[in-house]
């Protein structure tokens, strides 16, 4: 039987084959950029983490940027306004901190964020910078993310919730603004928290726990509410809290969808505010923690300036440990069940190892827990949370800085990834949230010196921050970085 081939069927045989060998093309790249296991000494940082994060830039590539980008900026004008029904939550208002390389956040900064001579970010008079700062927080709250440029989608995420409402009874969304609005004034307790992901769905496990932390909180806390009549009537409430947060962290946990699970993780640190108590829940290597500094920054009896470099000193008052596998706890944990710890010289860069079936390799954690990375969970990484209480009140009445003037002490909290301290140190970061915090309280001397530190409102100092504890080389690693604070209102 003889075969004879048109032009047709031979354009058609050309273009499966092109179509046959650009698949086989195509799969043998994704494997060759899905392969997470430990890289040689010799294999370039920089292309080790560009591999392991291919797959995320397919789903994050594929989006309209017009879109994302005009979605972005409506959640977040919305969230912030907090006036109309559609953004109202049962437990409050939602803020989130905004892409610091997104372009609606670049339109506004242009003009407003200059680099100046000096080094950080200089201002700019222009008319815009009240709206900025109106736009991105207020005068006692801030937050900024920005993507590392290494990455091919920002994993962290993060909230701010002040006031945070515990409401015992369900209401329609109107009903529930006109209720919130009132308790709004009547509260000062917050929920502030970090989910910096990791892993190729990292990203979708933080977004899990951003969307659904504050509401399981949120209902264990009117659960404990409505069981005992009143939230200043539960039985050892510090247990009783200590145990809700406990058990938001496990149900995230073991909650997540199983693809997440499986291939990613995230950490989680949060602060909440319960009257005269801080509660601090942290699993992972993401860094939270409470700073005071003096109320009053002038001694206006005399009217002569103070020593400003002294007053202005933040003192960091509690902070989280890090989690990390070379800790005797953790570490004999992990190598009960029989889990494999790297410990290097400088041990806080330990790694727990541990393979994962549907990859086939060996994935290393720089963690001993978090929230998902489930094939690590079976050698013993886990999602329970270290959980540590701070009484104010106890607090301001034994806590001393080194002033020279007699004054009480204002505090705020922080809550970071880890990216921000990679090229500085927590102390630097609070000492410029401590100046700036200040500006609302200083008395007497001197215009020029007052003028000296009233550099930045809060929102434009956060940005300030990250973009000094940004490397400017363009060979060093960069993360993602994340950075929210709160001014602690008594």
């Amino acid at each position: 039987m003889t075969f004879t081939f048109t032009r047709v069927d031979t354009i058609l045989l050309r273009l499966l084959l092109a179509i046959l060998i650009s698949s086989l093309a195509f799969n043998m790249f994704l494997h060759s950029r899905i392969s997470t296991s430990l890289p040689s000494q010799s294999m370039d940082h920089n292309m080790f983490i560009r591999q392991r994060e291919m797959l995320q830039s397919i789903e994050y590539h594929h989006q309209d940027p017009q879109e994302r980008e005009g979605k972005d900026n409506r959640n977040l004008q919305e969230e912030l306004s907090c006036g109309t029904e559609s953004i109202w939550y049962e437990y409050g208002c939602v803020f989130r901190p905004a892409e610091l390389l997104s372009e609606s956040v670049k339109q506004w900064q242009s003009g407003i964020l200059l680099q100046s001579g000096g080094g950080g970010i200089g201002i700019n008079n222009n008319e815009d910078m009240e709206n900025f700062d109106s736009l991105y927080g207020n005068s006692d709250m801030a937050g900024f993310t920005q993507q590392g440029k290494d990455h091919a989608i920002n994993q962290d995420r993060g909230l701010i919730i002040s006031p945070f409402v515990i409401t015992t009874d369900h209401k329609t969304s109107s009903e529930s603004q006109q209720t919130n609005s009132k308790t709004h004034e009547k509260t000062n307790d917050f929920l502030i928290g970090i989910f910096d992901g990791h892993g190729t769905l990292g990203h979708d496990v933080a977004q899990f726990l951003q969307d659904n932390f504050p509401l399981r909180l949120h209902q264990k806390l009117a659960l404990l509410t409505s069981k005992y009549g009143g939230r200043d009537k539960i039985e050892d409430e510090e247990i009783q809290v200590r145990k809700a947060l406990h058990e938001t962290f496990i149900e995230m946990d073991t909650e997540l969808p199983p693809i997440s699970g499986n291939d990613g993780g995230s950490t989680a640190s949060v602060i909440l505010r319960l009257g005269s108590k801080l509660y601090f829940a942290n699993a992972g290597d993401s860094l939270s923690f409470l700073a005071s500094f003096p109320s009053v920054l002038y001694d206006s009896k005399d009217g002569k300036d103070a020593n400003m470099k002294n007053e202005l000193k933040a003192s960091i008052v509690y902070r989280n440990r890090y989690d990390k596998a070379y800790l005797p706890e953790e570490k004999e944990r992990i190598t009960k069940l029989g889990g494999n710890i790297f410990i290097p010289p400088h041990p806080e860069f330990s790694r727990v190892n541990a393979f994962y079936p549907q990859k086939k390799e060996v994935m290393s954690l720089a963690m001993s827990r978090s929230i998902g990375d489930w094939p690590h969970g079976k050698i013993g990484v886990i999602p329970d949370p270290i959980i540590d209480i701070v009484n104010l009140e106890e607090l301001t009445a034994s806590v001393s800085v080194n002033v020279n003037v007699d004054a009480p002490l204002d505090f705020f909290v922080v809550t970071s990834s880890d990216g921000l301290y990679d090229h500085r140190q927590a102390q630097f970061v609070a000492d410029r949230l401590a100046e700036t915090y200040s500006e609302n309280n200083l008395e007497g001397g001197s215009d020029a010196i007052k003028d000296q530190y009233r550099r930045y409102p809060i929102v434009r100092q956060c940005a300030n921050i990250i973009h000094l504890a940004t490397p400017q080389n363009p060979n060093r690693y960069r993360d993602d970085i994340t950075l929210m604070s709160l001014r602690i209102i008594n």
